[in-house]
């Protein structure tokens, strides 16, 4: 260990003797910050992949309002669905409750996003 790493380490262990209430509250907000950060990096990424995700059966009302930023009220309304609480129900279950094939659902679903932005969803 060279002669300037050895001085730092020693600074660092007097004032954590001197402080240790301050250096432990630091460390605390540094751990706390870096997890937040790790936090964000993996919601950032998760949200960006999954955009480009194509709609699948799966996937529930919320989702798909979420990730392609449509408002849920609009695709309950060309579902033709009043109740709001089959938003976090799967596609495949609104299809089987309404009698009627997945795609079909899907091909509505997919000329909203289209209303909305102008372009289909992949």
């Amino acid at each position: 260990m060279a002669h300037g790493q050895r001085t730092i380490l020693r600074g660092l262990a007097v004032i954590i003797r001197r402080r240790p209430l301050l250096s432990t509250a630091f460390l605390a907000t540094a751990a706390l910050t870096f997890i937040f950060g790790l936090k964000a990096i993996f919601y950032l990424t998760y949200w960006t992949d999954h955009r480009q995700k194509p709609i699948a059966s799966w996937m529930s009302i919320n989702h798909i309002s979420r990730v392609w930023k449509v408002d849920a009220d609009a695709l309950n309304g060309a579902l033709q669905i009043s109740d709001s609480a089959m938003n976090g129900v799967s596609i495949a279950r609104i299809a089987q409750e309404k009698g009627e094939p997945v795609q079909v659902i899907i091909k509505q679903i997919k000329s909203v996003i289209e209303q909305e932005h102008g372009e289909p969803p992949s």
